[in-house]
C-alpha cells in the first residue's frame, strides 16, 4: 500500500515535469533584450499549453501567476496584459503577493512598472481588483490569505523603500489606508444589499481592517470607516449585525481604537438610538475586550478634555441589561478610586474632572432607570463621605469645589429619607457643567447640541493670570525746555518685576508645589535640581514626600523642569527614589501618560548615573543597577499593561543592562531580560516585538551572549527576517544577526 502510493506519486512529478519541460526551456529563452512581441507569443503559448494540461483551474491560474514572476525577473519587463488577465480570473491575491516579493529584488525602473499595476488593483472605485478579491473572499469563491493581506497593508513601506521621492502619492500610508478602507465599505455594502444564500464570512475583512486599525496613521481612515457606519446603520438595521460579527473578529488592540473613535466620533446622546449603540450594538456580549475599553480603559487609564465620550459610554451601557450591570459595576470602582486618598494625590487635575464627569453622569444614568438598590445607595454613600472628607483638605481651590458639586449631585440620588449634602460653592464652567450632567436624561437630551459641546470640551486652565497694563489716562505732553521735570510721567507699575520667590529648603519648594501658582510653581521647578545637589541635611527624610508632589504636579507644561528635578533626586538617592517611583508605577492610579513619565525619568537618571564617577573613580551606577533592573521586572510580570506601555518597560530595562554594561551584575541581568524578551517575541504588536529585538542588539553589544541563549536567539532572528510582516521587524533582526557574526 504505502510503497504502491509513492511510486504513483513518482511517476505523476516525473510526468508533470516531462510535459512542462517545453514550457521551462520557451522562458528561459527570454532575456532583458526580448522585445514586447516574443514575451506575448512565449505567453501566449504558455497559456494554450498549460490549459491543455491541466484546464482553466485555480492550479493552471497559480502556476501561470509563477510564470508571470519568472518572466519579469528574466527581461526586467512586467506582462501587464497577463496580469490583468489573471486578476480577472479570480486570483488577484495570488498576482499581489508575487508583486510584493518581485519589489525588493527588482530595479528602480521594475518598482515604478509594478507601482502602476499595483495603483490599478487597489484604486479607489467601484469594482476594483482589490474590492472584488475581497468580496470572493466573503463569498467562499477564492479565499484569501492573511500573508495576502498582510502585504496590501505594507504595500506603502515596501514600495517607498525602494521609491522613495518616486512614490506615488496613492501609496502615501494615510492616503492608502483611507483607499483601502473605503474598498473595504464597498465590499461590506454588497454584503449587506446581497439578497443570495450566501453564508458569508466576514474574518479576512475583519483581519484586513484591524491591520489598518493598528497602523500608524489610521485616523482618517476610522474617521471616514465611523462615519460610513453611522449612516448605514441608520438606514438598514443588517448592517448592526455586521458592525457586530467584525468587532467579534478584531484583535484586542483594535477593538481599543475602534470604540475609542466611535465614541469621540459619533453624536453625544444617552438614547439607545444613538450611533454609537447602533455601531457596538450587542459586542459587549461577543466582545470580552468591550468591558475593559469601556470600563476601565477610556475611564481610569485615558482621560478626556471633553465630555462627549462619556455620553456615548453612558448611553451605550444603559441601552442593555448586561451594561447595566457593567454600569454598576464601573461606578462602584470609579468611587472607590476618587475616595482613594493615595490614587488622588496622583491623578492630575484633567484625569480627576474626568472621573468626576463620569460619576456624576453613571449616577444620574443609573437613579434615572431605578438600578441603584438600596444595599448599593448606602455602600456608595459610604465611599462617598469619604472621598468628600480627603478632597476638602486639598489646596486646590478648583479641585475642591468640583469635588463638593460632586458630592451635592450624587447624593442627591442615594438619599431618599434625608437631606443631602450641600455646599457653598464658587460657581465655575467645571461645576456648571457637573450640575447639567445631573439633571434628568429627558432634559440632558435637550441640552446636548454640538454648540454646548464645543465650548465645554475646550480644556480651561485652572489657574488664569490677568497682566495689568497700566495706560495713561489723560495726554502726557513732554515739555522741550524742562528735561528734568517728570512730574507728567505715570509710574511704571513693578509688581509683575518682583524678585521670584526661589525656596532655600526642601520642605519650603514643597509648600511652593502644593500651592501650584503659576510662576512660583516654575521657579520652585527649576531651582529644585541645584537645591537637591546642594544635599541638605533632611533630604533622605523628605525625598519620598518630594518625589510624591512631583509626580502630583507633572503636566505637559512642566514637563521638563519636573523630570531634571526628579533625576536629580534619584541621582542623590537613588535606591530609595528608584524603589518609591517603580513603587507607584504598579499602582493603578496612574494613567498611560504618567506611567510612561516615570520610565522617562528611570532611563534618564541611569544614564546620568552610569557617566557619573566618585572620588574613588568607581562609576556611581554599577552598585544600584540591580535595584532598578528587578523590581521593575517583577512589577511589569505582576501588572497587566497595554502594548504602548510593555513596549517601553522592555526598552527600559535593555537601557538599565545598557548603562551597567561593564558591572559585574549585568550578565545576570542580560539573561533575565533574554527570558522575557522571548515571552514577548511573538507579540502580535509590531511595537513591541521591534522593542524585543532592540533589546536583543543592546544584549549583543553591551554583553557578551550566554551560549546557551545562542542557537536560540540564532533560530529567532532567522525566523523574524523571514516571516515577520512589519519591515521594521525584519531590518532590526537582520543588523542583530550581523551583530551575531561579527
Amino acid at each position: 500500500g504505502i510503497s504502491g502510493a509513492k511510486n504513483i506519486r513518482a511517476y505523476v512529478i516525473i510526468r508533470m515535469e516531462s510535459e512542462f519541460r517545453a514550457v521551462f526551456e520557451a522562458i528561459g529563452a527570454l532575456s532583458s533584450d526580448s522585445n514586447e512581441e516574443e514575451i506575448s507569443s512565449v505567453f501566449s503559448a504558455t497559456r494554450n499549453y498549460l490549459s491543455g494540461i491541466l484546464g482553466d483551474n485555480r492550479q493552471f491560474l497559480r502556476l501561470y501567476v509563477a510564470i508571470c514572476a519568472k518572466v519579469f525577473q528574466l527581461t526586467c519587463k512586467l506582462p501587464y496584459e497577463p496580469i490583468h488577465w489573471l486578476a480577472n480570473m479570480g486570483v488577484a491575491g495570488d498576482v499581489i503577493s508575487t508583486l510584493c516579493t518581485c519589489i525588493s529584488t527588482s530595479s528602480l525602473q521594475g518598482c515604478q512598472e509594478i507601482q502602476v499595476v499595483l495603483k490599478e488593483f487597489c484604486k479607489d472605485v467601484k469594482g476594483s481588483k482589490l474590492e472584488e478579491m475581497l468580496w470572493h473572499d466573503c463569498t467562499h469563491q477564492h479565499l484569501v490569505s492573511q500573508q495576502t493581506l498582510t502585504n496590501v497593508i505594507n504595500l506603502p513601506q515596501l514600495l517607498a523603500n525602494q521609491l522613495k521621492l518616486e512614490l506615488d502619492e496613492v501609496f502615501i500610508p494615510r492616503a492608502f489606508n483611507v483607499t483601502v478602507m473605503s474598498t473595504i465599505c464597498n465590499v461590506l455594502s454588497r454584503v449587506a444589499m446581497s439578497t443570495g444564500s450566501h453564508n458569508y464570512t466576514l474574518h479576512n475583512i475583519a483581519y484586513l481592517m484591524s491591520r489598518i486599525i493598528t497602523s500608524g496613521d489610521q485616523g482618517a481612515a476610522l474617521t471616514h470607516l465611523v462615519s460610513y457606519l453611522d449612516k448605514a446603520t441608520l438606514q438598514n438595521m443588517l448592517w448592526q449585525r455586521i458592525c457586530c460579527v467584525l468587532i467579534g473578529h478584531f484583535s484586542i488592540s483594535a477593538v481599543d481604537t475602534f470604540v475609542e473613535h466611535v465614541l469621540l466620533l459619533t453624536k453625544p446622546s444617552l438614547a439607545s438610538s444613538s450611533g454609537a449603540c447602533r455601531i457596538l450594538g450587542n459586542s459587549l456580549e461577543t466582545q470580552r475586550r468591550l468591558t475593559y475599553t469601556l470600563s476601565h480603559k477610556c475611564l481610569l487609564i485615558q482621560c478626556y478634555d471633553s465630555p462627549w465620550l462619556l455620553y456615548n459610554v453612558a448611553g451605550y451601557l444603559r441601552s442593555s441589561l448586561p451594561g447595566q450591570q457593567l454600569m454598576q459595576q464601573t461606578l462602584s470602582n470609579l468611587l472607590k478610586v476618587w475616595s482613594d486618598v493615595s490614587i488622588m494625590c496622583h491623578l492630575d487635575c484633567r484625569h480627576l474632572l474626568h472621573i468626576s464627569r463620569a460619576i456624576v453622569l453613571f449616577t444620574c444614568c443609573l437613579g434615572n432607570d431605578n438600578m441603584l438598590s438600596s444595599h448599593m445607595c448606602s455602600d456608595m454613600f459610604r465611599q462617598l463621605m469619604q472621598g468628600t472628607q480627603h478632597h476638602m483638605s486639598n489646596p486646590m481651590v478648583d479641585q475642591r469645589s468640583v469635588a463638593m458639586r460632586l458630592a451635592e449631585c450624587v447624593s442627591q440620588k442615594l438619599v431618599n429619607n434625608g437631606k443631602p449634602l450641600q455646599f457653598e460653592i464658587a460657581e465655575t464652567e467645571e461645576t456648571l457643567l457637573l450640575a447639567s450632567m445631573a439633571t434628568p436624561i429627558a432634559e440632558q437630551e435637550e441640552q446636548l447640541s454640538c454648540k454646548r459641546l464645543e465650548r465645554s470640551s475646550q480644556h480651561q486652565s485652572k489657574n488664569q493670570y490677568v497682566d495689568h497694563v497700566i495706560q495713561p489716562t489723560g495726554n502726557v505732553q513732554m515739555r522741550e525746555d524742562s528735561d528734568d521735570d517728570d512730574d507728567d510721567l505715570v509710574p511704571f507699575d513693578m509688581t509683575s518685576h518682583d524678585t521670584p520667590n526661589v525656596p532655600h529648603y526642601l520642605r519650603e519648594a514643597i509648600s511652593n508645589i502644593l500651592e501650584g501658582k503659576g510662576n512660583q510653581l516654575l521657579n520652585t521647578l527649576e531651582a529644585l535640581p541645584n537645591l537637591i545637589k546642594s544635599h541638605p541635611h533632611d533630604l533622605a527624610e523628605v525625598c519620598d514626600e518630594l518625589c510624591k508632589v512631583l509626580l502630583h504636579c507633572y503636566s505637559e507644561e512642566s514637563r521638563t523642569l519636573t523630570k531634571q528635578a526628579i533625576v536629580s533626586l534619584i541621582c542623590s538617592c537613588p535606591v530609595q527614589t528608584a524603589n518609591y517611583l517603580i513603587n507607584q508605577f504598579c499602582c493603578h492610579g496612574y494613567n498611560t501618560d504618567q506611567r510612561l513619565f516615570v520610565l522617562d525619568v528611570l532611563s534618564a537618571s541611569c544614564q546620568h548615573l552610569s557617566s557619573s564617577y566618585d572620588l574613588e573613580g568607581a562609576n556611581q551606577f554599577f552598585p544600584v543597577a540591580g535595584h532598578f533592573f528587578y523590581p521593575l521586572l517583577k512589577c511589569f510580570e505582576q501588572l497587566e499593561v497595554d502594548e504602548l506601555i510593555a513596549a517601553h518597560v522592555i526598552h527600559t530595562l535593555a537601557h538599565v543592562v545598557h548603562c551597567a554594561a561593564l558591572s559585574l551584575s549585568s550578565g545576570k541581568m542580560s539573561e533575565h531580560l533574554l527570558e522575557l524578551l522571548a515571552q514577548y517575541k511573538s507579540h502580535q504588536s509590531a511595537f513591541v516585538r521591534q522593542s524585543t529585538l532592540c533589546g536583543i542588539s543592546i544584549v549583543i553589544t553591551s554583553t557578551s551572549l550566554p551560549p546557551k541563549w545562542l542557537p536560540f536567539t540564532r533560530d529567532w532572528l532567522k525566523d523574524v527576517v523571514d516571516n515577520d510582516s512589519n519591515h521594521h521587524c525584519r531590518s532590526l533582526a537582520s543588523a542583530s544577526i550581523q551583530l551575531l557574526q561579527q
